[in-house]
């Protein structure tokens, strides 16, 4: 009984020491490339200005990914009375450690070792990126994991309040979709619909399908395009009259556009890969769900067969159905990025964690010695590369010395970009605080520069592009290597200065 305990206390301290790695280093870093600095500047522009219905860019309306964690990271804005990018990464990082509870809570009532799950997707490499991130990607991955933990909880298990959670379960599904659009419900969905399918038992699909959770469902999921058409729409209305006083046609609707991109056009775009890049092999996830969801991925090759024996049981269904449903239908679209894959790390966690519970059953030596070293040497292995990480991203990623510089240099001027990509925005608008007028043609840039003292901020390589006559208006005032990209600094002549 006593060596149970001892056990026992080990492995959760083992848990909490896993855990407390969502937080490693989280405030030691800038922003990061390539999502970082556009997805902290959404998120602090919504934290200044009123409205919450259109996602903004620099000032410019940005429509790729709906708006909830935006939302969730202005709030931390908010709360703390500033914009830093460990605040901007915080509901990843609150994200990730919801999805090692949610294992934990998974294998406890399916069987199973709960500190093993929770430890287990606590120090998945792909979950530890995505909670260090200031992205979409952890919050999503955590909603889509409610979603079904939820269901197992309504009808995997002997449970008298069904209806709650089948209720429950469509809520966080349509939160997924806030989050990170049609991939959520999809998710959720083919998940579902596999494990039914194992255990050829379809009485949960009916539930799910009834009116209450289906009213809940869109309850969540259309107020948010509702708000975004209304306020687009009132645009409209005030382009419509300038053109019909001005005597033209009635101007296009931008609120059908609108609406029109957030529920059909990022699907179809990134189905075929699209202007978005990241085309991939329909091969793409099948050998990083192994690499990503180490260290679990090491008992995963063994822990799939051995499941697959056991599929009509509830926790092997669940997990597996789970991982391939979501690997089936993740390989589907053109567009692929492994941090796709953070919606399975908690299954994963979980089978591994009931099959190394069987593997180990009569392997003593194994359980008291090897586990908890090994454990420890994840965990240390973690620690010494988040703190190393940091360091060296700061060195190589941040934009911040070159807004520093560019802040000092003002002297009262106007500063603005030239052919700066998104990210390059985000991260100077994030750094300096303010939007930047930017301009991606040179005769808009010719206009602005005679408006009075301005400041430009260039790539080289658009520097050394542009006119002699136009580069006769600038002075160099500084010149650095920011992210890899040589940045020129230059200001308006000006004979007073």
């Amino acid at each position: 009984m006593v060596r149970a305990t001892m056990k026992a206390r080990l492995g959760i301290l083992l848990a909490v020491l896993a855990a407390s790695l969502q937080f490693l280093g989280l405030f030691d870093h800038d922003l990061r490339l390539p999502d970082e600095p556009r997805e902290a500047e959404i998120a602090r522009e919504y934290a200044v200005r009123e409205g919450r219905a259109v996602p903004q860019l620099n000032g410019g309306r940005w429509l790729e990914k709906p708006p909830l964690y935006h939302w969730a990271a202005a709030l931390a804005f908010q709360a703390a009375g500033k914009a830093t990018p460990g605040l901007a990464r915080l509901p990843s990082a609150l994200a990730g450690l919801g999805i090692g509870l949610l294992a934990w809570l998974l294998a406890r009532r399916l069987g199973g070792t709960p500190w093993a799950a929770a430890f287990l997707a606590w120090t998945s490499a792909e979950l530890l990126n995505a909670s260090h991130a200031a992205m979409v990607d952890a919050l999503f991955a955590f909603l889509v994991t409610a979603s079904l933990t939820c269901f197992a909880l309504g009808h995997l298990m002997e449970s008298r309040r069904t209806a709650v959670w089948d209720v429950l379960c469509a809520f966080a599904a349509g939160l997924s979709f806030l989050a990170k659009a049609h991939l959520g419900p999809m998710l959720v969905g083919v998940s579902i619909l596999a494990c039914c399918a194992m255990r050829r038992d379809l009485k949960p699909l009916k539930s799910l399908l009834s009116p209450l959770p289906l009213l809940v469902f869109l309850g969540t999921v259309l107020p948010w395009p509702a708000l975004l058409w209304s306020h687009e729409h009132q645009g409209d209305l005030w382009q419509e009259e300038i053109s019909r006083l001005a005597g033209h046609p009635r101007a296009s609707t931008g609120a059908h556009e609108a609406v029109r991109e957030v529920l059909w056009g990022q699907m179809l775009d990134r189905t075929r890969g699209g202007s978005y890049g990241h085309a991939q092999p329909a091969w793409y996830y099948l050998p990083r769900l192994f690499l990503y969801a180490a260290p679990a991925s090491v008992g995963l090759l063994f822990a799939l067969p051995w499941a697959w024996k056991r599929r009509r049981e509830p926790l092997a269904a669940l997990c597996t159905g789970w991982i391939l449903g979501s690997v089936f239908l993740l390989s589907l679209p053109s567009a692929k990025r492994a941090i796709y894959l953070v919606p399975c790390v908690a299954p994963a966690a979980v089978l591994v964690a009931a099959w190394g519970q069987a593997f180990l059953e009569r392997r003593e030596v194994l359980r008291r010695i090897l586990v908890p070293l090994l454990g420890i040497a994840v965990i240390a292995g973690w620690m010494v590369v988040g703190q190393r990480a940091g360091a060296v991203l700061d060195r190589t990623e941040s934009f911040a010395p070159l807004a520093a510089g560019m802040k000092a240099r003002s002297e009262g001027r106007v500063m603005i970009g030239y052919r700066l990509s998104e990210n390059q925005q985000g991260a100077f608008c994030f750094a300096l605080g303010q939007r930047l007028r930017c301009f991606t043609e040179e005769k808009y840039l010719l206009e602005a520069l005679g408006e009075g003292r301005r400041l430009v901020v260039i790539p080289r390589t658009a520097w050394e592009e542009l006119s002699p006559g136009t580069r006769g208006l600038l002075r160099l005032k500084l010149e650095r290597e920011t992210a890899g990209i040589l940045f020129v600094v230059a200001a308006t002549s000006d004979p007073s200065d």
